[in-house]
């Protein structure tokens, strides 16, 4: 039983980079989320290829570039403590270039529903002069951005199926009328490959040697 295991874990996370794989698939990026850096947070995405292409550079660095254009649905959270927490949802579009041994870059666009709420109590006057604490007290905005990002993809150079990346995402929610708030996203990718059946197969090969 745990010979199985260990073949289909090996199978199912290394086979795509063991066999070579690179064709485009969905991944689930799992990032830590900084507003404005610090204020930790996480966001959850479903990164979404909408069309590939392969590009021969010439020059002092040849060598295969694949372009990527992407559309990564999210839903995130942040909490400013002492402030407020602020839950989001949204999408990004974006541009990806990977280079031959995995360097990757990428600019986005992103536009997200944010609902923050505050941390501290907050009460309500009624028409009689008396206070009632207001429950999941917040508002709602519109939160649009834009932003670009460094990483490596080890997909792409067969190693396994990941990536990871750090990009900086400068947002402005219409509720607020402060400048443009820099935010980190950190974490990685996971490529969603059909690797079951191989593992299986692995399995049920090896049991027959």
């Amino acid at each position: 039983m745990q010979k199985m295991l260990l073949f289909l874990f090996v199978a199912c996370v290394f086979s795509p980079a063991l066999r070579g794989q690179t064709a485009p698939v969905p991944s689930l990026r799992l990032h830590y989320y900084g507003y404005y850096l610090f204020h930790p947070g996480l966001t959850l995405a479903w990164e979404q290829p909408l069309a590939t292409g392969v590009k021969q550079k010439e020059g002092k660095k040849p060598g295969e570039v694949w372009h990527t254009l992407f559309v990564a649905p999210q839903l995130g959270f942040y909490s400013h403590v002492q402030n407020h927490q602020g839950l989001f949802a949204g999408a990004d579009l974006g541009y990806k270039a990977t280079r031959k041994r995995g360097f990757e870059y990428q600019v986005f666009v992103t536009g997200n529903y944010l609902h923050t709420y505050l941390a501290n109590p907050t009460f309500v006057q009624q028409s009689d002069g008396t206070f009632v604490q207001k429950k999941w007290a917040g508002r709602g905005s519109f939160m649009p951005g834009a932003g670009f990002g460094l990483g490596q993809n080890l997909y792409k150079t067969g190693k396994a199926p990941l990536s990871w990346s750090a990009r900086l995402v400068f947002t402005q929610p219409r509720q607020a009328t402060s400048t443009l708030s820099p935010n980190l996203s950190l974490g990685i990718n996971y490529y969603l490959t059909p690797n079951l059946s191989l593992g299986i197969n692995y399995y049920l090969t090896s049991l027959s040697r």
